[in-house]
Order: structure tokens, then C-alpha cells, then sequence
């Protein structure tokens, strides 16, 4: 399934446009929802709940830490530093 961030342009002064794959996404959710879809545990979960269950659906869905590098590790190290820096030195926009 294709990641909604590549599908989304910005356009100054015009806002968020689709870049024309979002029917080809919708379809996907569609067929997902109704069963139709190749079932894949770390993208869509059917799970009937009870009252008692948790009910956020990251507590159910399989994460596939294989496709995570040391590199991306590092990258949101650097991030994170750099917002506490900013944060504490009051150099974040309100």
C-alpha cells in the first residue's frame, strides 16, 4: 500500500492537493475493511474488542522491526536533541 505522505502535494498559496493516486488508496482501504484484501498484520487488523480490551489499534498490530536501520535510529536521536534543545531555550514557534 502506498504511504499517504507521497501521495499529497504541497502547493504554496494553494494548500494540500492529491497527486492523483488517492482512488488507487481508497480501493486499498475499501478492500481492506470489507475482507476482500490480502490480510497483512502490520497494516490492517480486524479485532473484535470487549469493554475491558484496549481499545487503540497499536496495541494489536504486529510492527515489523525489520525494516528499521541503525541510520533511522540515529536520525530521530538527532530530531528529538534538537527539539529538547529548541524547547528549552525558547527558540520553538507557539
Amino acid at each position: 500500500m502506498a504511504k499517504i505522505s507521497e501521495e499529497i502535494k504541497v502547493i504554496p498559496h494553494n494548500g494540500r492537493k492529491d497527486s492523483g493516486t488517492w482512488d488507487s488508496i481508497r480501493k486499498e482501504w475499501i478492500n481492506q475493511i470489507d475482507g476482500t484484501a490480502v490480510p497483512d498484520k502490520y497494516v490492517w487488523l480486524k479485532q473484535k474488542i470487549n469493554i475491558s480490551d484496549e481499545a487503540l489499534a497499536e496495541a494489536y498490530i504486529k510492527t515489523d522491526y525489520s525494516k528499521l536501520s541503525n541510520d533511522d535510529f540515529e536520525r530521530v536521536l538527532k530530531k528529538y536533541s534538537l527539539f529538547k534543545y529548541m524547547d528549552e531555550n525558547g527558540l520553538l514557534e507557539v
